[in-house]
């Protein structure tokens, strides 16, 4: 048979929406790539939690031990165990090995800092259009699609330069919401317990939202009994086998009994392999011995008391853990840094300094809440679990973006496919035939959960944009000459700000004290007791901390604080009339940098 007579297949007009929503995916990761393209990693970018993820990728693949999670240059010579997982390390050195194959061992980095993330907006927007596609069929995915592009809070996190772990989260949370809206399916139910126990193994970011999940697939089984035991099974045991296979993998022997409360530890593990373990045998044991003649009140009273082992076995262990991750931070570290993060600021403190990122962070989000809550009552039966579990899902991470602004981009993320399966059923609340304006409201109703609509708003009406914009350019111009200067200087520790610690680290050879980290305490104290403190008694941290440069950028956000603490006290005095035992190696504008003669 020639070429011309092969049959030609026609082209199925259905799928064109598919297609079309593919290639606009793609050409997103295209277009934020290319815009927002690192063409030299090494100079730093201005996001410290991926400049540190960097780091230890680098380390790692220069032979630190899989188990070693110590960053050695940072509050020098002990240094600080990281709480961070190994298995986004070993993901990312993965992946700049085959760059390092195809573009050459010098451009992997380059290739791993500017495609690893935009790459991973492919299983989060598939994910997301899945969850959608049971309850709104493929208008529902392809406007899910449409949703996420359009929401810049979770494609930040997808950047060029994003090393950090929160997007690899969002995906697991994506992969979570698709498994859960066809959850009478084994497969689904394996899908969420391997995506939920991969999530605690990467951090506890998404704790509440695994929580709630465990919750939900728990009150299915106590609701609808023998129906749900198969996915609830296939969900528990999943769960549990990934969260030991991933602790056994991940977490040294010596420290397989250490209690730690902001990392997958022998804390997690218990209630993890209690609750899911139990939770399967319990739901198998009851269709074996029972079959549909258990009635809802034995199984709610089976669940509840398999709750209470499971909780008991934290707080008999380890008791502190139950308060949540930061259960172990030291509370000195609140009023001298984690009290003024910027993504750790409640709904209080933005109503009333910045009550504009509330239209952008969580009003979408809300609205999307609102507007399921309504939706449950309308739904199918088959689709009201689906409904019911998104609104849940919602609704924690509101509440924990209400206490802490970073939860809002899983909020959006979650609120992404609730937002199309609203839209695509305001829609059909109107005849297509119907052209009048009674049906505007539901043609164009939905555009109230899409977040561009409400950042468009802001910067329309307001002028904040700019004046932060304007700020970052300055901090980013005095990191750079920080970096490079110091640079070409010997190797030694620097005192310097938390937000410049993991920007030095990756871009000098240099040792610091402090970085934005809450397990680094003596190190972020030592730097505010050394701005706060007079000439003699910072002479005194300085040679028992054996520090040798001092870096200062006036544009740093972090120097109003310090110099709040004591405006005569060293940092104040440094910037304006330093000691003789200072050397000055640069002063340009707001940037400063001293070395103490006769240095360590």
């Amino acid at each position: 048979m020639t070429a011309a007579n092969l049959p030609v297949r026609p082209f199925k007009w259905a799928r064109l929406p598919i297609v079309a929503s593919a290639f606009l995916l793609l050409a997103f990761i295209i277009l934020s790539a290319a815009s927002k393209w690192i063409p030299d990693p090494s100079v730093g970018w201005s996001d410290p939690d991926s400049m540190m993820r960097l780091v230890e990728v680098r380390d790692f693949r220069s032979g630190q031990s899989w188990f070693d999670n110590t960053q050695y240059r940072l509050n020098p010579p002990v240094g600080v165990l990281m709480h961070w997982s190994r298995l986004i390390d070993a993901a990312m050195t993965g992946f700049s090995s085959l760059a390092g194959l195809v573009a050459g061992e010098v451009n992997a980095e380059v290739v791993l800092v500017n495609v690893w993330p935009p790459l991973l907006l492919i299983p989060l927007v598939s994910a997301l259009a899945a969850a959608a596609y049971p309850v709104a069929g493929v208008p529902g995915a392809v406007v899910t699609v449409l949703v996420v592009l359009c929401s810049p809070v979770v494609t930040n996190n997808f950047q060029p330069g994003a090393l950090d772990h929160h997007n690899v989260q969002l995906v697991l949370v994506a992969i979570v919401l698709a498994g859960l809206s066809r959850f009478a399916r084994v497969g689904a139910g394996i899908a969420v317990g391997v995506a939920a126990g991969t999530s605690l193994a990467v951090g506890m970011e998404q704790l509440a939202t695994i929580s709630v999940v465990a919750i939900l697939v728990a009150v299915r089984w106590i609701w609808i009994g023998s129906a749900a035991r198969s996915s609830t099974v296939a969900f528990s045991a999943t769960f549990s086998i990934t969260v030991c296979v991933l602790f056994l993998a991940s977490v040294g022997v010596e420290r397989w009994l250490m209690p730690v409360c902001d990392a997958l530890s022998i804390s997690y593990l218990l209630p993890a392999l209690v609750g899911g373990i139990g939770l399967a045998v319990i739901a198998t044991l009851s269709e074996t011995l029972f079959g549909d003649r258990l009635r809802q009140g034995p199984r709610a009273l089976a669940v509840f008391a398999l709750a209470a082992v499971a909780v008991g076995s934290m707080a008999a262990y380890s008791p502190t853990c139950l308060a949540g991750p930061f259960a172990q931070v030291d509370p000195r570290l609140y009023p001298a840094w984690l009290d003024h993060v910027e993504e750790a600021q409640s709904l209080l403190f933005l109503s009333r300094n910045s009550p504009t990122d509330i239209l952008v962070f969580l009003i979408p989000p809300a609205l999307v809440l609102s507007g399921s809550l309504g939706a449950v009552r309308r739904v199918v039966p088959s689709e009201q679990f689906t409904m019911i579990a998104f609104a849940a899902l919602l609704a924690v991470a509101l509440l924990i973006a209400a206490l802490q602004i970073r939860g809002a981009v899983t909020a959006q993320c979650i609120a992404a496919p609730v937002a199309a399966i609203l839209i695509i059923k305001l829609r059909s609340l109107i005849a297509p035939s119907d052209r009048s304006l009674r049906g505007l409201p539901y043609r164009l109703g939905g555009i109230i959960f899409i977040p561009v609509v409400w950042l468009l708003l802001v910067v329309f009406l307001t002028a904040e944009g700019e004046a932060k914009v304007h700020k970052a350019e300055q901090a980013a111009a005095c990191r750079g000459t920080l970096a490079k200067a110091l640079g070409t200087r010997p190797p030694g520790v620097v005192a310097a700000s938390s937000n410049l610690g993991s920007f030095l680290l990756a871009t000098t050879p240099h040792a610091v004290l402090s970085a934005p980290y809450h397990r680094n305490t003596e190190g972020i104290l030592a730097v505010t007791d050394l701005w706060a403190a007079n000439l003699q008694d910072a002479q005194k941290i300085i040679e028992r901390k054996g520090i040798r440069y001092i870096a200062v950028c006036a544009a740093d956000s972090e120097r109003g604080l310090f110099t709040a603490l004591n405006a005569h006290g060293f940092l104040a005095r440094i910037t304006n009339s330093p000691p003789e035992w200072l050397s000055s190696i640069l002063h340009i504008g707001g940037t400063h940098l001293f070395e103490v003669r006769n240095g360590r």
